[in-house]
């Protein structure tokens, strides 16, 4: 039957009934947005949210005012990050706004490359609407908070729709068609600036986003976040805005194939001059690109696949065209490589939007030039291979070695390789192996060490910001370093809680990785030597035998189980209020579920993390009753019969009516997935108070990993069908229970 947001209430109760409240509103949102001529762009990052809604809209339209009003001056490294770790604004944000997710989409600004920094600071005066961006240039820089116009634009909405009040998710189907048509003629009236300053220090700068070691003068500090109180009351001089531009391309999807033809061309002329003939549909011939992500003119380019497509068979589903996520402001670029082995004959092309042609990258007088292993490691002009995507040359160096497509994807997302991204994979597969989900449980996890390994665990456990169900922390090296009796050279890496929407009750522990070592004998250059680390992560992820020899596995344990009442899960959300989110994990006390009930009966009898949902489903009329589903409430109508099917339905705590509005809205990922790559060992608690359970990886000993990937080849079918690119479908997907 139709999903159209213009189907009646006993339509859109049937269609609930069918598909389940969070899928339903997850496809109608969705199906809605695309019929109602939302970019591609947005459409992808709302897949990647998960539906679509006004936080995700507002988003958008947030960061299109922001790269008009405020635009990017240069990349911000944090200390000892490399080059790919970089991002031009820093956001500060308040986990459980949908908001979160569109800015780090949109900007390329992820919590693994120090891009977020986010946990509960409502306190300070910040709410969930609201984002902060750092914009950095020499040794200062600006800090702007700005928020899309919730109340008003809802009350907006109202008047001009002749509703008389939004009483469930069909007006919310309704209302994010109406914001569209905003966000498509006049996207800047839809965002207020809370306050924007200029000449802010590099110490106050470290207090927002924190900074794991000394900087100078500057201590080690955690990071504070969306401190809204701290930032207003700095008394720093108002930023200057810039001129918005008032002109936006108008290339047609024609035009923009055309210029993803046009390289594909001239790729294979020049590969045809070295005597290398390429056949279409070739599986060792890659094409990474920017189009998808970077904007021409304030265009999505994403049609330029297509192009390539055309001339060389290159998609996504068969690891063979690959969009690496950038920033929107980035430059439309392609690299084709031919895969022989670990030589990576490689032709990089950029478009030039002034002269409407590509400039073909030249170095050593070469059009075409080896970016492999081995080529880095004696080359010492390496950086001049891959001048403005040396995080492509990473990616292609891990491609080379064939990595399962879960893991290449994820590579994408974080917009290169390296082998900080790595633990979250193995971290992702022990939570699944060690912490599998009922149907009524899922993941909240706070990062307190942050590095490239957060970005797997948000894109593979289906958790972010923008959900709730991710936050993070930054804390001092020493505050994260673990306990010699426990994981002796092993780091804290962050707090995992399970929690259970059916006792209101969940259980906490400590996670913790410990580095495999290598010998990296034979590579002389550190890019060499990084690649090589990345490779041997690849086959072991595998399963297979390394490329280096592993002379100490890695090890990954997490500490004895505690549970928690809902208030101390609120606490662990606001950072451990008093103290960081480690120790207070560390000083809650260990006792029975029994115990924990009746302290939850006792002291907030009433009181449901997840049960504060938008007020919209809230305003119940007369004709209406709330049907309790796996994975949120659904309106249904007093005169439809029976009872929701909820067989196969995912718990994800995300409600039929969009984003809810509570701060914990923790995600469920799928425990059917589960992978082994060697041994977990139960072993006795020991005087700590630890689980103690192991999970170490050599190149010795691991199982070959089971592919499991139905759910991607059903992805990849249902974009089939309605056109919105796998990429920004993925992390869903990864992201569901059964």
């Amino acid at each position: 039957g139709t999903i159209s947001e213009n189907m009646t209430r006993p339509e859109w109760n049937n269609y609930v009934t069918k598909v389940g409240s969070e899928d339903g509103f997850s496809f109608a949102s969705l199906a809605n947005a695309w019929a109602a001529g939302a970019s591609n762009d947005i459409l992808r990052e709302a897949a990647f949210h998960g539906h679509v809604c006004d936080g995700t809209l507002g988003g958008y339209s947030v960061v299109r005012a922001l790269l008009e009003y405020y635009p990017p001056i240069q990349e911000t490294p944090n200390p000892g990050s490399s080059v790919q770790d970089i991002s031009s604004y820093k956001i500060l944000g308040v986990p459980g706004g949908s908001i979160d997710d569109a800015v780090i989409y949109y900007l390329d600004a992820t919590p693994g490359k120090s891009g977020y920094a986010g946990f509960n600071t409502t306190s300070t005066g910040a709410t969930e609407d609201m984002v902060g961006f750092i914009r950095w240039s020499t040794n200062t820089g600006d800090i702007i908070v700005m928020s899309f116009k919730n109340s008003e634009l809802k009350n907006q909405f109202l008047s001009e729709s002749g509703l008389s009040e939004m009483t469930g998710s069909l007006e919310e189907l309704k209302y994010n068609t109406w914001w569209i048509n905003k966000i498509n003629t006049d996207p800047l009236s839809l965002v207020k600036v809370i306050c924007a300053y200029s000449n802010l220090t590099e110490e106050q700068y470290y207090y927002l986003v924190g900074t794991a070691d000394g900087v100078g003068s500057i201590p080690a500090q955690e990071a504070h976040g969306l401190d809204l109180n701290y930032i207003q009351n700095l008394g720093l001089p108002d930023a200057t805005q810039s001129s918005p531009k008032t002109t936006t391309g108008s290339l047609t999807y024609e035009d923009m194939k055309e210029i993803g033809a046009r390289a594909a061309k001239i790729a294979k002329e020049i590969f045809e001059e070295h005597e290398i003939d390429i056949e279409k549909d070739d599986p060792d011939f890659g094409v990474f690109t920017s189009a998808g992500y970077a904007l021409l003119n304030g265009q999505t380019t994403e049609a330029t696949w297509d192009g390539i497509e055309s001339v060389f068979g290159s998609r996504l589903s068969r690891s063979t065209l690959m969009p690496i996520h950038v920033g929107l402001w980035k430059t439309l670029w392609f690299s084709f490589v031919v895969r022989d082995g670990t030589v990576l004959n490689t032709v990089y092309l950029r478009y030039n939007d002034s002269s409407k042609d590509f400039v073909v990258n030249i170095v050593n007088d070469n059009d075409m030039n080896d970016i492999g292993i081995d080529a880095i490691n004696n080359n010492p002009k390496y950086s001049a291979l891959a001048p403005d995507h040396s995080g492509m040359a990473t990616i292609a160096n891990a491609w080379a070695y064939e990595p399962p497509f879960d893991q290449l994807i994820t590579f994408l997302f974080h917009d290169h390789a390296c082998p900080g991204v790595q633990p979250g994979f193995f971290l992702t597969d022990y939570i699944q192996q060690n912490y599998p989900l009922n149907s009524t449980e899922s993941y909240y996890y706070q990062g307190a060490s942050i590095y490239c390994k957060d970005d797997s665990l948000i894109y593979l456990l289906g958790i972010s910001p923008g959900m709730g169900s991710y936050a993070n922390q930054r804390l001092n090296n020493d505050d994260v370093v673990s306990d010699d009796d426990y994981l002796n050279g092993g780091t804290d890496e962050g707090v995992l809680v399970i929690w259970d929407s059916a006792t209101n009750t969940g259980r906490v522990t400590i996670v913790s990785f410990k580095w495999p070592t290598y010998n990296t004998t034979g590579y002389e250059s550190t890019a060499a030597r990084r690649y090589a680390q990345i490779a041997s992560y690849v086959q072991m992820y595998k399963g297979q035998q390394t490329l280096l020899e592993v002379t100490n596995p890695m090890e990954i344990k997490s500490t004895k189980t505690k549970y928690i009442t809902a208030e101390e899960f609120a606490i662990i959300t606001q950072g451990g209020k008093d103290t960081n989110v480690l120790s207070y994990v560390r000083g809650i006390p260990k006792r029975s579920l029994e115990d924990v009930l009746a302290i939850q009966k006792t002291n907030s009898p009433d009181t449901n993390v997840n049960s504060k949902v938008d007020n919209n489903d809230n305003k119940n009329t007369s004709t209406t009753k709330k049907v309790k589903v796996k994975g949120g409430e659904s309106t249904l109508d007093d005169s439809n019969q029976g009872s929701p099917n909820t067989d196969g339905v995912s718990q994800n705590n995300q409600n039929s009516n969009i984003g809810s509005s509570s701060s914990v809205k923790p995600t469920t990922v799928s425990a059917a997935s589960v992978t082994s790559e060697s041994n977990v060992n139960e072993e006795s608690a020991d005087d700590s108070g630890n689980d103690a359970k192991t999970y170490e990886v050599s190149e010795n000993k691991p199982a070959a990993k089971e592919n499991n990937n139905n759910i991607i080849y059903i992805v990849a079918g249902l974009i089939a069908v309605f056109g919105l690119g796998i990429y920004g479908f993925m992390k869903g997907g990864f992201g569901k229970a059964n």
